[in-house]
């Protein structure tokens, strides 16, 4: 892999991390307005995770040699933080969904 594919790609890795961090922070904004919805405990974690990793894997994996695993191993973290807070987050608001579609069907609110 040349030099220039390496920067390439971990810069495409920390936009995606940054991209799903972001998404995650929507979904958080959107769902903390209904206080009956459970969120995530550690989305504070992950996005740090998210966007700490990303960054200095996008930093470190153009300085060193491509197949020197550091860079990437930052980066791969820093995606699986942002997967992680989207895919919590967006749980969580598909549990708000579900429950208000239910409290407007006059469903029981214990299937909530």
């Amino acid at each position: 892999m040349s030099r220039r594919t390496a920067t390439w790609l971990a810069w495409s890795l920390c936009v995606l991390s940054l991209a799903l961090t972001t998404l995650g922070f929507l979904f958080l904004a959107l769902s903390v307005s209904y206080p009956s919805v459970p969120i995530f405990d550690q989305w504070l974690e992950n996005a740090v995770v998210g966007v700490g990793f990303s960054a200095v894997g996008d930093i470190i994996t153009p300085r060193l040699p491509p197949k020197n695993p550091i860079g990437w191993l930052f980066c791969a973290i820093g995606v699986v933080g942002g997967a992680r807070l989207f895919s919590a987050q967006y749980a969580a608001f598909s549990l708000l969904d579900r429950c208000t579609r239910f409290h407007r069907t006059s469903v029981k609110r214990s299937a909530c």
